[in-house]
This record gives C-alpha cells, sequence and structure tokens, in this order.
C-alpha cells in the first residue's frame, strides 16, 4: 500500500512543514533548518544557571477529564466522572492521584507552581461557552533567592493541596484552551525574567481547541479531517471553528515560551492521541518545547509522553521536570 503525505500544519512563519504519514502514527518535520528535525533541540536564548529550576504544571482541568481514562475498557459501560466503577478509572481519577504521588515525592529539587486550565468561573457566560483560558496561577510560582529547602516543601505542598482539590474547588468543566493558557504562562516574570532555569510541564487529555478565529471550520474547503473536529460530530454554530484543534496556535504558543528561555514538557493523558494526526500534533509541540520523551541524544517517534496509566504519568512526570530543568 503506498503511503499518502498529507500536510497538516503549513506555519508561514517557520521554514518547518507538518506532514502526516497516513500509513502510521509517525511524523516527521520537514525542513532545511536542523532545528527542525524530529526531537532536535530549539535555541532557547541560553543556558541559564542561577538558582533552582522555576517550574510551572499547567493542567488541563476541562470537561473531558470525566471520560474514561481507556473507554474501551468493558468495565465502563460509556460511564462518566462519579458513575465510573473503580475498575474503570477515569482521566481526572488518574490525573489527581498520579500528581498526588509526584507531588508527595518531590525531592526539593525545583520551584514548582500550578495553573490550571479553562478557567471554570470565567467560562460562566464566556463566548464560546467553557472556553475562559487560563488569567491566573491556581498556586503561583513564587522563587525566593536563598532557594531554602524549607521554603521549596512549603510551595510544593501549596500545590499539593490545590491538586487535592480538583473536582471540587477545580472542577473538570468546559474546553481545552490550551494555546491562550500557554500565552500566560509567557507573561510571568518566575519564568520569563529569571536568571533560573524555567520550564512549563503541560499535562492534557485532549487536542486544543476554544479558538473561534480558527484557521479550520466547518465551512472550509475541503472540510478537515473528522479527527480534529474535537467535539465528535459537533463542530457547528458556535464551535464552527472553536471546536476543531486549535493545533498552528498552540505549536506558536510553546514556541514563545521556548524563545523566551522556558522549556516546555507535554504530557498526554488517555486515548485521544492514538489518531496519526493528533499524535503528530503533539510531536511538534514536544519538538517545539525543547523537553521530548526522548533520552538525551537519541530519535525517537513518540516524542510527547504518552500516558495510559498512573505508574505511567508518575514516571512522565518526573522525566518531564528533569527535561525541562536541564
Amino acid at each position: 500500500m503506498h503511503r499518502v503525505l498529507i500536510p497538516l500544519l503549513v506555519l508561514s512563519f517557520s521554514s518547518c512543514l507538518l506532514a502526516i504519514d497516513a500509513g502510521s502514527n509517525s511524523a516527521c518535520l520537514a525542513s532545511t533548518s536542523s532545528a527542525c528535525d524530529a526531537g532536535a533541540d530549539v535555541s532557547d536564548g541560553g543556558k541559564r544557571d542561577g538558582g533552582l529550576p522555576a517550574v510551572m504544571l499547567l493542567v488541563d482541568t476541562s470537561g473531558s477529564m470525566n471520560a474514561p481514562l481507556m473507554p474501551s475498557s468493558p468495565t465502563c459501560m460509556n460511564c462518566s466522572g462519579n458513575a465510573c466503577p473503580q475498575t474503570c478509572p477515569t482521566r481526572a481519577r488518574v490525573l489527581t492521584s498520579g500528581l498526588d504521588q509526584f507531588l508527595q515525592t518531590q525531592p526539593g529539587a525545583a520551584w514548582l507552581g500550578l495553573t490550571t486550565f479553562p478557567d471554570g468561573v470565567a467560562s460562566i457566560g464566556f463566548m464560546p461557552s467553557g472556553c475562559a483560558p487560563a488569567t491566573a496561577q491556581t498556586i503561583a510560582l513564587t522563587p525566593t533567592p536563598s532557594d531554602s529547602q524549607s521554603a521549596v516543601s512549603a510551595q510544593t505542598q501549596l500545590v499539593l493541596q490545590a491538586v487535592r482539590s480538583f473536582g471540587t474547588t477545580v472542577p473538570f468543566t468546559g474546553g481545552t484552551p490550551t494555546a491562550p493558557s500557554l500565552r500566560y504562562l509567557a507573561t510571568l516574570p518566575a519564568l520569563t525574567a529569571t536568571s533560573r532555569p524555567a520550564g512549563v510541564i503541560l499535562v492534557t487529555d485532549g487536542l486544543a481547541n476554544c479558538n473561534p478565529n480558527n484557521v479550520l471550520s466547518c465551512t472550509s474547503t475541503p472540510l478537515p479531517a473528522a479527527e480534529l473536529c474535537t467535539l465528535g460530530a459537533n463542530c457547528v454554530g458556535a464551535y464552527c471553528r472553536a471546536g476543531y484543534s486549535d493545533q498552528e496556535e498552540t505549536v506558536l504558543a510553546v514556541r514563545a515560551l521556548r524563545a523566551a528561555g522556558v522549556k516546555v514538557a507535554v504530557i498526554g493523558l488517555g486515548s485521544d492521541f492514538s489518531f496519526s494526526m493528533s499524535a503528530a500534533l503533539m510531536n511538534t509541540m514536544a519538538d517545539e518545547g525543547g523537553a521530548t520523551a526522548c533520552a538525551p541524544g537519541v530519535t525517537c517517534t513518540t516524542r510527547y509522553f504518552q500516558v495510559d496509566n498512573e505508574a505511567q504519568l508518575l514516571g512522565a512526570l518526573g522525566t518531564a521536570l528533569l527535561r525541562v530543568s536541564q
């Protein structure tokens, strides 16, 4: 069978062309620039070494987190949220438990902050509905010059307590405005105006959406691939554009953080990235972020961290923290 290369992203701001090999889940970045090689380390404007790393956890708390982690499991029976039995862990349950364990075992090697998106309160009345991006830190990233272990540990405990409020104080609701939430992080001096190594760990269970000005729409000719509609068959009406994968702006937002000296690691939770175009976009984000899942000096097919269970999430968080801190 002949494999066909289907252009997914043509970004005028870049010499990189993302193409998808329709016969596999792999992606290639075809370019004359070595910076666009798969897994390559894109320039971040210089090495930082002024103290313990400052790292923001950017966590997707959209409504799809209520879905089963592995919906095809026979124990799930189309359940959602708290209606799912213990034998059918939801994405929210795995996310919360995995982050909890990760934070409990942190040795104080980095300052951590937490930002969640969408903004569940601001999303009420926001148009498109449920799409308000992060505009404030859930737990502010506030490194102190002394880097005292007691202060670092106290900061981590604040993040841990906030994670334990997921599902209550921090609800799982709304869409996935990843791009503007990443843009918000680029405004934080603790990440961009510091001599410390700085990074972002993005944990998400689905493709970014919520862009009302998306180049992809239900009126595009030809119609975008079905897998790029993040709402099943419901990319219509107010979601004619906002329901489609916000691929171009999300890649640009990751690139802007990297240009500001902030590495970005990308963790994909669950089965939504099993399609070739979805995996390709996640790989591109990981490449641009400069903190891939590949071992140093090794080229690999899946450069984002694909997570299918709690143990994998715990491992991915630890490795991602190491990658963005280097």
